[in-house]
């Protein structure tokens, strides 16, 4: 077990979700003569670098529970959406563990149009564990980094790991104000792009969109409208409206339960819809 390991199944959960074009390039055997075993295969994750201009593909296993009919071909371009497992230790290969039923084929490695680079999406609850700044050369005020930790069960080791991703709030028009929300041992949902991977410390890089905070203090003045309570007769801008059922008030000339609907405009009255069948 590595030190990116927990093995209480009682750690909380902080999921990264990772969305965008999966290129197929290995489909792996199984030896398992389950009807739905956990079938791997070998993708890549397209980078084009901090810079924009070190691209790399990165090695990544997608892994489902899947027949024999559900199994990815090799040289196929899926899209998917997954959950990721990403250990920060040398020499480990990163899993996608995705829904068998939601691959969807889209083209063939060397038919595919447009770039795969830098069009991987990720979305996760995380903690930030670690904030600092760097200056970039493209622009001219500092880039903040804040590294966030998710955590998540591993189908195949059978245990909740944990793993860092570097998250980078570049100093643009609509992200430098959110700059002073990444802070340390603060939960967030940060959503991004990946865009490189640090070799020396074993964790992708992400470029940063957005960020959700779990817990936000309200700031401004205190509303000043007066809410109603009671039952009334109309909405506030006149119209006429039935009462509201209240739980345990019972007819007593009936043992079903009733709205009143007087005054409300039979044209205007709402019957209840029907759900679609599923």
């Amino acid at each position: 077990m590595t030190t990116n390991s927990i093995s209480s199944t009682k750690a909380k959960a902080r999921t990264l979700n990772v969305s965008g074009p999966m290129d197929v390039y290995e489909v792996l055997s199984t030896t398992s003569n389950s009807t739905y075993p956990l079938r791997d295969a070998h993708a890549s994750i397209v980078c084009k670098g901090l810079n924009g201009n070190n691209g790399y593909k990165y090695q990544v296993k997608l892994s489902a529970y899947a027949n024999e009919a559900s199994l990815l071909q090799t040289d196929g371009v899926y899209v998917m959406k997954s959950r990721m497992i990403a250990p920060n230790v040398e020499d480990n290969v990163p899993t996608l563990y995705y829904e068998a039923d939601h691959a969807m084929l889209v083209n063939t490695s060397k038919d595919v149009k447009g770039s795969l680079a830098d069009n991987t999406a990720v979305s996760g609850l995380a903690l930030i564990v670690d904030r600092y700044t760097i200056q970039e050369d493209s622009y001219d005020k500092p880039t903040v980094v804040a590294v966030a930790e998710h955590c998540d069960y591993d189908n195949a080791a059978k245990e909740m790991v944990t793993f860092k991703v570097a998250y980078y709030i570049r100093p643009v028009r609509n992200l430098l104000a959110m700059q002073t929300l990444f802070q340390v041992n603060r939960e967030a949902v940060i959503t991004g792009y990946l865009i490189d991977y640090d070799t020396d410390n074993n964790r992708f890089v992400c470029d940063v969109t957005g960020i959700n905070l779990t817990v936000v203090r309200e700031a401004g003045r205190s509303s000043t409208t007066t809410v109603k309570t009671k039952d009334t007769g109309q909405t506030p801008s006149g119209r006429a409206r039935g009462k509201f059922f209240k739980k345990g008030k019972i007819d007593s000339q009936s043992n079903k339960h009733t709205i009143a609907t007087e005054g409300v405009d039979e044209a205007n009255s709402v019957k209840g819809s029907k759900r679609p069948k599923k």
